[in-house]
């Protein structure tokens, strides 16, 4: 579920997350370590089109980054909230940019704005897809299985983005050249050339 490289020519390294799976923390712990070899002093976490996953997975992932104590997420229901704060001693300082999209989702999302609020992470892309909600299911007695919403989850400074999404730092769309019929014959992936550009801004 993880791509990693070194940007050419730089020290800035790249994760692509395509999905929160079970074993996603040692996957992204276990790529952070290989470019830290390779000389990585800055980051690029990339989660578009990642629509989630296990939520455990970007709890883990987050608690790679920040400071024990920092928050990265509450839930919210109807008997009150709690509130999920970094547990480790594991923390960086790099700089860090996240890219997203419309189809950034859940867990993508949750770690982006713990990343965003309790660490200082910059996004760029397109605002992400908004999904606030806790689901769960259970099977029913006639062995039908039904989904049903517990609770909703908020970034670490409060908000809700259930049907809002993230609005990234810097808005960027792909941009794409198409022939006669309207099918995309080129893609210019000019969000990840910003997040260089703004790593390269970065001490």
């Amino acid at each position: 579920a993880v791509t990693s490289k070194m940007i050419d020519n730089s020290n800035i390294g790249y994760i692509y997350i395509s999905v929160f799976s079970d074993t996603i923390t040692d996957q992204v712990k276990d790529a952070m370590d290989d470019l830290k070899s390779q000389g990585m002093k800055k980051l690029i976490i990339d989660v578009r089109d990642d629509s989630g996953g296990y939520l455990a997975g970007a709890e883990g992932i987050a608690s790679l980054f920040l400071e024990k104590g920092k928050i990265i997420y509450s839930l919210e229901n109807k008997v009150g909230a709690s509130v999920f704060k970094d547990k480790t001693d594991d923390k960086e300082t790099m700089p860090i940019v996240i890219l997203i999209n419309k189809s950034s989702a859940s867990a993508s999302e949750i770690l982006a704005t713990a990343l965003i609020d309790s660490y200082g992470a910059k996004t760029v892309g397109e605002t992400s897809y908004g999904k606030g909600k806790v689901q769960q299911t259970v099977t029913l007695s006639d062995g039908s299985m039904a989904k049903y919403t517990s609770a909703r989850w908020l970034r670490p400074n409060g908000e809700c983005i259930d049907g809002e999404g993230i609005t990234p730092d810097y808005i960027v769309a792909l941009e794409e050249t198409k022939d006669e019929n309207g099918n995309v014959t080129n893609v210019v992936d000019t969000q990840l050339n910003k997040a260089i550009e703004v790593l390269n801004g970065t001490n």
